[in-house]
């Protein structure tokens, strides 16, 4: 019985560990990720606006 408890609690705690190597880095990369994301919308937008700009300033 003793064995199989010892046992039981080494699986979890490797299961644990396999869990924490997946998690963080995805939990650091994501924020990270997002926010590139939104750098590079706001980016785009800003450039079609400069670019709207531009041609509006032209015309006049």
């Amino acid at each position: 019985m003793q064995m199989q408890e010892e046992m039981q609690l080494t699986v979890l705690f490797c299961h644990y560990h396999v869990w924490r190597l997946f998690t963080y880095p995805v939990m650091v990369l994501l924020p990270f990720l997002l926010i590139m994301t939104i750098n590079a919308q706001l980016d785009q937008a800003l450039n079609e606006r400069k670019s709207e700009l531009y041609a509006a300033a032209k015309q006049d």
